[in-house]
């Protein structure tokens, strides 16, 4: 396994990309409260969040999509489901949790 020194800078690769969707910048339809998001990703399967909860003490994650409370499953690293979820979850101190959300 080859592991990143604090030395080595990888290089950002840029793209240029024509919008047309119909949402202004500044909407948010995907609200996430209570935890920070580390990822966001569009798969196949539908979208895949990242959440850590930096805090010292546990913390209610709570999820919206266009102000609809949102279900899905919390995944394991290899995309299983392990727990749903409906509107909300408890995200321990310190912990990272991926969650695969229904659409």
């Amino acid at each position: 396994t080859e592991y990143l020194d604090d030395d080595v800078l990888l290089p950002l690769d840029r793209a240029r990309v024509v919008g047309g969707g119909t949402r202004r910048p500044t909407d948010r339809p995907l609200r996430v409260q209570g935890a920070v998001t580390s990822a966001l990703l569009r798969e196949a399967d539908g979208l895949t969040l990242r959440v850590f909860n930096p805090l010292a003490q546990p913390t209610l994650v709570e999820i919206d999509l266009d102000e609809t409370p949102v279900r899905g499953w919390l995944i394991d690293l290899r995309g299983r489901p392990q727990t749903r979820f409906e509107a909300n979850f408890e995200l321990r101190a310190g912990e990272i949790a991926t969650l695969r959300l229904d659409e």
